[in-house]
């Protein structure tokens, strides 16, 4: 069959000629094709009967041999003999079928490449292209959604620390029955009153000398650059004094003021954080500000 196997019996001797070890036998319509090749225990053969209809034929014969047949070609193959297997008439165009166990399977063929090396695979100067420029639109929208994440975390992360010490400076006010101070300072130790802010400290003042003495300092923290900390007019001295009620005021007034920590960055628009003191002791995160880019300038006292 699929070796394009003619249905009548003078196209198939026609076929057969010439063909060494290939009998063709016919008798009342059915015919026998019997193909003999040399293997390692000398000349052996099996046969498959067939019926010559239509354009098809009907497998006959022996249940062994019809069984055999019938694996080979309904597997997609041409079958021949080989010992007690059946394998290909052309060679080897097609894997062989063979019988082992009783059952039947087909040997597979490694061809190696000229030089008796495999043929190696890798990516065409297309693939290669088109891999490069999705990689290139990828890290093109990447990076500046990346940027943008990293530094409103990093706006926020101060912000939430600096709230933080002001409520720590006014419960402490409280608890102590102390006025509290919260100033800016470059060294952890003393306060400055300089600007842009580069930390902080909270401190009790118990001898009311506004210093820091020691054993008064509670809490400090930093402003890493590229962090910009800029206060309101209505800070004086770049501090913030609660007094033992937890209020803090501004001469005789409830102090109304703001902080702002800023990038000056572009990503994102929003680049600035505003920490409002009100009331004299409410302390809260605004909204995120656009603080005009680069430029970071000082907020204002509402």
């Amino acid at each position: 069959h699929n070796v394009g196997l003619p249905s009548s019996l003078a196209q198939i001797e026609a076929f057969t000629e010439g063909r060494g070890g290939v009998d063709v036998r016919s008798a009342d319509g059915r015919f026998t094709v019997t193909v003999r090749l040399q293997g390692q225990g000398g000349l052996r053969g099996a046969s498959c009967r067939h019926d010559a209809l239509r354009h098809g034929l009907r497998r006959k014969g022996p249940a062994s041999v019809r069984h055999r047949c019938r694996s080979c070609h309904g597997a997609g193959r041409p079958s021949a003999v080989a010992g007690d297997a059946l394998a290909t008439i052309r060679g080897p165009a097609y894997p062989p079928c063979i019988k082992s166990g009783g059952q039947m399977g087909i040997i597979r063929r490694n061809s190696p490449a000229p030089g008796g090396h495999r043929a190696s695979h890798g990516f065409t100067l297309i693939e290669l292209m088109v891999t490069l420029g999705v990689l290139a639109v990828v890290i093109g929208i990447g990076i500046p959604l990346f940027s943008t994440m990293t530094n409103g975390n990093r706006l926020t992360g101060a912000a939430n620390e600096t709230v933080a010490a002001f409520q720590i400076a006014r419960s402490e006010a409280i608890r102590r029955n102390v006025r509290t101070v919260l100033c800016e300072s470059v060294n952890s130790t003393t306060c400055r009153n300089g600007s842009p802010w580069r930390g902080w400290i909270v401190f009790t003042d118990f001898n009311r000398n506004n210093i820091p003495d020691a054993g008064e300092i509670m809490r400090t923290g930093t402003f890493e650059a590229p962090l910009v900390v800029l206060a309101s007019s209505n800070i004086p001295n770049n501090r913030v004094v609660f007094r033992a009620d937890g209020l803090a005021y501004n001469d005789n007034a409830l102090l109304e003021a703001n902080l702002r920590i800023c990038l000056p960055v572009n990503q994102p628009e929003a680049n600035a954080r505003d920490i409002a003191i009100t009331l004299g002791g409410r302390v809260g995160v605004k909204a995120p500000v656009n603080a005009a880019g680069n430029t970071c300038p000082a907020p204002g006292n509402i």
